[in-house]
């Protein structure tokens, strides 16, 4: 009986020695860390495991090593073995789902979500993360759903906004579009994006005064932005201002000569000009530079309707 207890003292000491030591390699690796200094970190998280197989903490810093050198299947791999010693460890159910979304593999990225927010339902970042899966795999309905979520807890976010107003486009809701883009301006009246957002919105609904007064605007700021100046210029155009509109179209596909939006406008211009022969050749060229795989077929159409 003697014996047995001094074995079992001999193993709790060692125990204990090992912990504290794998403790100690874990100190000095967060020291590592937050200096900035992540090769000597690793080394130390090593150290720390290799001591203690059951250093969550260790296994989770280590884990944020790989996820600052872009290495997801990494950082995944230490997730896993922290969630095999405790399933439901939040931080790294959350965390293991956002480097499967950087894998791509978005169906283990959505389990690992929806475990982490059955959770902690309270941590809105998850949603956040959530809902850019679900618009990657255009899935709008549900990414709607939590981006609607987090702004109920907080409304002035401009990221939030943005991929909200973002979502709104790809699902043909320009109303709620332009209605998040103008929140943006009104909390922050400078943001570029939502001022280019909100332009080429008032474009859509026609209207082409308020469009080329934000336009006019970001022309002053940004210079010749050739997405600036295809956009402005057909809104130019359609306010009678031609020829200025022309030139700006023309100067957008001189700076950008990939950018397939820009011939689709010319050709529109010319067409209104009854200018047929010359509508076609832009048509061809906005074709032959991709516009219907991003833009839908509205060039095929008008090349089935105008050109031979």
């Amino acid at each position: 009986m003697k014996l047995f207890i001094s074995i079992f003292l001999m193993l709790l000491c060692s125990q204990l020695h090992a912990q504290k030591s794998s403790n100690k390699w874990l100190k000095k690796g967060d020291d590592y860390f937050y200096s900035g200094n992540m090769e000597s970190a690793l080394k130390c998280y090593d150290k720390s495991i290799k001591k203690n197989r059951k250093n969550i903490p260790a296994y989770f810093q280590r884990a944020q090593v790989y996820v600052l050198r872009k290495d997801p299947v990494k950082a995944s791999a230490n997730y896993t073995a922290i969630l095999q010693l405790n399933p439901g460890h939040y931080g790294a159910l959350a965390n293991r789902g956002n480097a499967y979304a950087i894998m791509g593999k978005f169906d283990s990225a959505l389990r690992d979500y929806n475990h982490a927010i059955s959770i902690n339902p309270h941590n809105y970042s998850t949603y956040k993360n959530r809902a850019s899966v679900y618009f990657k795999m255009h899935l709008f309905e549900m990414a709607l759903r939590d981006y609607n979520t987090c702004l109920e807890n907080d409304s002035q976010n401009l990221f939030l906004l943005s991929r909200r107003a973002e979502l709104y486009n790809y699902m043909g809701l320009f109303d709620s579009a332009l209605r998040d883009n103008l929140h943006i301006l009104k909390i922050a009246p400078e943001d570029t994006l939502a001022m280019m957002n909100t332009a080429f919105l008032f474009s859509q609904k026609n209207m082409w005064d308020s469009s080329a007064v934000l336009f006019e605007r970001l022309l002053v700021m940004k210079g010749n932005d050739p997405f600036l100046l295809n956009n402005f210029g057909y809104v130019l155009f359609k306010k009678g201002d031609s020829e200025r509109g022309k030139r700006y179209i023309l100067e957008s596909i001189r700076l950008f000569p990939s950018n397939s939006f820009a011939y689709r406008n010319y050709a529109l211009v010319m067409l209104e000009e009854q200018q047929n022969e010359t509508a076609c050749k832009y048509i061809h060229l906005g074709l032959e530079r991709g516009f219907t795989a991003q833009f839908g077929q509205e060039l095929e159409q008008l090349k089935l309707r105008y050109c031979n």
